[in-house]
This record gives C-alpha cells, sequence and structure tokens, in this order.
C-alpha cells in the first residue's frame, strides 16, 4: 500500500462500526416503543372491581307468631263403632237429660273419655264428649228440651233453645257465632265425614 491512500482495514471497521451504530440505533428505539406501550397498556388496564362487602346493617326482628285460634275438638282417627244403638233420638222437645261434667281440658281429657268443660274464648263455654263416650245423648237433643249439668261450675237446668251442625277443626267462634246460650253442647255424628252437633243451653 503507498502512503497517502486509505487504509482499507480502518476503513471497514469505520463502515462496521456505523452500521454497529445503524443497528444499535433502530433497536433503541424499538424497545423504547414497546416500553412505552407496554406502559400504555397497563395504565388502561381497568382495575379490578372491588370485592364485595357484607351489608351489616342489622335487620328488624320478624314479628312474633301469634297464637293459632281456638278449634273445634277432632274426632279420633279411627271411629270407633257404637256397641249398642244410640241414645233414641228426642224429637218432641219435651225431653229430659243430664250430664255430669268431669273435668276442665281440651282433646286430650275428651280422648280419655270424659265429659269436658272447654274454655275457648267463646262466648259460652263449650262442653262436650265422644259420641261412644256418652256424648251421643247431644244428637238426641231437640230445642225445647230440659239439660241438667251437674260440675266444674256449671250446675242448674238448662234449656235447649238451638242447634247446629259444623265440622271438626272448624273456628271454635265462626262456628258458634249467634248461637247464643249460656253453655254449648257438642259431640260428632256416628258418621267419618268429621261432622259434630252444637246444642246451646239457655239457663232456667
Amino acid at each position: 500500500m503507498m502512503e497517502g491512500e486509505p487504509d482499507p482495514f480502518t476503513a471497514y471497521h469505520r463502515v462496521g462500526r456505523r452500521m454497529t451504530v445503524a443497528r444499535v440505533i433502530p433497536a433503541a428505539i424499538a424497545a423504547l416503543a414497546i416500553a412505552a406501550g407496554l406502559g400504555y397498556l397497563a395504565a388502561s388496564t381497568p382495575a379490578a372491581p372491588p370485592s364485595a362487602t357484607q351489608d351489616s346493617t342489622p335487620t328488624a326482628s320478624p314479628p312474633a307468631t301469634l297464637p293459632a285460634p281456638a278449634t273445634l275438638p277432632a274426632p279420633p282417627a279411627v271411629l270407633p263403632q257404637p256397641a249398642a244403638a244410640p241414645s233414641t233420638l228426642a224429637t218432641t222437645g219435651q225431653s229430659r237429660w243430664s250430664i255430669e261434667i268431669d273435668t276442665v281440658g281440651y282433646q286430650p281429657e275428651i280422648d280419655a273419655c270424659l265429659w269436658v268443660r272447654m274454655d275457648l274464648g267463646l262466648h259460652a263455654p263449650l262442653v262436650g264428649a265422644h259420641n261412644y263416650c256418652g256424648g251421643d245423648i247431644v244428637l238426641g237433643m231437640a230445642i225445647g228440651d230440659s239439660v241438667t249439668l251437674a260440675g266444674v261450675g256449671l250446675d242448674g237446668t238448662y234449656t235447649v233453645i238451638a242447634v247446629r251442625d259444623a265440622v271438626a277443626g272448624d273456628n271454635a267462634r265462626l262456628a258458634t257465632d249467634g248461637l247464643g246460650g249460656s253453655v254449648i253442647l257438642q259431640t260428632c255424628y256416628w258418621s267419618s265425614d268429621g261432622r259434630e252437633k252444637l246444642v246451646a243451653l239457655a239457663l232456667g
């Protein structure tokens, strides 16, 4: 190589350095662009919804359960058949009947085969017995009959002033509304449909 001529090796390295710079600068610009793009995506990603929180506001207590209204006593699940024919039915309104009331109570006492005074908040006490425990005499009572009661504060002689049919399980107040009397007698018919006879008695 003659003096004064350019060194091709040096020129090659200058070209190589220029090419290296040319390659590095676009790569750096691309990296910056990618980083900026990722930052933009991160900034545009919606925030996660806030986690649900339980409402701690106290709720009002439910109202107390009201007591169930009184109902007419139910007949037994299996209706026993009478050992003998029911009492002779009174049709003249001049018959005399007598009942000794055993206790005060409700369904358990009736199921114990007793005459029971039931105070159900009606206009008059309800006195009843199963028909197969002697209550079948109520089926024979007619308006005008005389009925003598003894026991549990209902002693006296009464007169039948009204009769009415009802169904076991009926609301007692609705079933006896307007029936009148100072005592009401109750027993089931000799059928399996739950029908009952109510008899209103007036003292004297």
